[in-house]
């Protein structure tokens, strides 16, 4: 079977889901942006198929996944690998039932179509057979995989500040398909007070219907998503990407804003540095998060896997945001946060280090559980605000959601 019949399965490694909350709480692995793109987007690019999806079985309200094929073999993708043109050339050549790994990390497998039908009707899911397989655990006897090591050293994204460390190379990457000059500017006009600082190796790309303010400066290799707007004055720093539909003002230094339909809105000046934020945020005026220690020592974030603070192995790591959450004036945060998704803060202050799920925050009292009411009033003026709407398959995952969190 030639690889370009093969059937393309984006697999989400059930032990690198909590490694990577707080975006896996509300986003396939696969959803998450780097660089221009998001993963999944990268792959179909690369490859020129449409992927099917495995991921937590929990996002599947908000997610709705294709059905997986009946038939022909599979080529599974794990998730938090980024391709590149050599690693994808060595994936197409790998024999049925052989998984490719680097250092124990199973990177990609090919399933056979022949040893899936042998496995007897409603015995196993495939999706578990995917991860079994993959993982080399809880095998059934018709699957035996043969392990090898890659020749190259890959991309992946283990941890949620591996997003910052790729993020300039993934700008570069992107973009070699669309450059044909070192500013890539799609229907996007930039007013003349603007300054873009970019060269052939570090780029600028600003996508279709983008407003930018006077007097701004942006340093490339940096991505401006289709629909942004940039306020007057602002400053962004080279390795930053703004997903679309991102309402920005103020400092942004190699940071990450997801966008997408939810988009994040800032209308009012901030420091964003060494951050990673999520869809639907809200951030007010004079928010900072700090990026980096006064004594220049290692930052150190929670980590959901192991419940406790783990070295990130960086000194400049600022705040990781999820999904939904709404800060008010003035709020600032420590290095190395980890602020959950859903949750509010109207502190005029600093932000504990870490927030789990749903948490309420207000000046002078001890957090609480945002009640799920006052939450979905919340949730939705947001929807409606960036120009999207609250629906019922969200609905009931935020209820679900909300009811098993601490």
């Amino acid at each position: 079977m030639g690889a370009h019949s093969l059937n393309l399965i984006l697999w989400d490694p059930p032990s690198l889901i909590p490694a990577l909350r707080p975006f896996t709480y509300t986003s396939p692995i696969s959803r998450l942006r780097i660089g221009i793109h998001r993963i999944a987007h990268k792959w179909e690019r690369c490859t020129g198929k449409n992927p099917f999806y495995v991921f937590s079985e929990s996002l599947h309200p908000l997610y709705i996944p294709k059905a997986l094929p009946e038939q022909g073999d599979m080529l599974v993708i794990n998730s938090c690998l980024l391709p590149s043109s050599d690693l994808v050339e060595e994936i197409y050549h790998l024999s049925p039932q052989e998984v490719l790994r680097h250092k124990g990390i199973p990177l990609a497998a090919r399933i056979s179509d022949e040893h899936i039908k042998r496995i007897p009707d409603g015995h196993i899911k495939i999706p578990n057979i995917i991860s079994s397989f993959l993982e080399n655990k809880n095998l059934t006897s018709e699957l035996k995989p043969v392990f090898r090591e890659t020749g190259f050293e890959p991309l992946l994204i283990q941890r949620p500040w591996d997003i910052l460390t790729h993020n300039p190379s993934q700008i570069v990457e992107d973009l070699k398909p669309l450059r044909t000059k070192k500013k890539d500017i799609l229907g996007s006009k930039i007013p003349k007070t603007c300054i873009l600082e970019s060269t052939p190796e570090a780029p600028i790309f600003i996508g279709k219907n983008v407003k930018i303010g006077h007097y701004t400066i942006i340093e490339g290799p940096c991505a401006i998503g289709d629909h942004c707007k940039i306020g007057p004055h602002s400053y962004i720093r080279s390795g930053t990407t703004l997903g679309p539909h991102c309402e920005i003002r103020g400092e942004v230094v190699r940071s990450v804003f997801f966008g997408g339909v939810g988009g994040t809105t800032q209308k009012h000046g901030i420091f964003v540095g060494d951050s990673v934020v999520g869809a639907g945020c809200n951030l007010g005026a004079g928010l900072l998060t700090s990026n980096t220690k006064d004594n220049g020592s290692n930052i150190r974030f929670w980590d959901e896997g192991t419940k406790s603070f783990i070295d990130t192995e960086r000194k400049f790591c600022g705040t990781m945001m999820g999904d939904y959450v709404s800060c008010g004036i003035g709020t600032r945060f420590y290095p190395g946060s980890h602020i959950s998704p859903y949750t509010q803060l109207a502190l005029a202050g600093i932000s504990p280090r870490y927030l789990p799920p749903f948490s309420w925050c207000r000046h002078g009292e001890e957090r609480s559980k945002f009640k799920l009411d006052a939450l979905l009033r919340s949730v939705e003026r947001v929807a409606k605000r960036l120009g999207g709407e609250l629906g019922i398959e969200e609905r009931k995952f935020i209820k679900k959601f909300h009811q098993i969190s601490s």
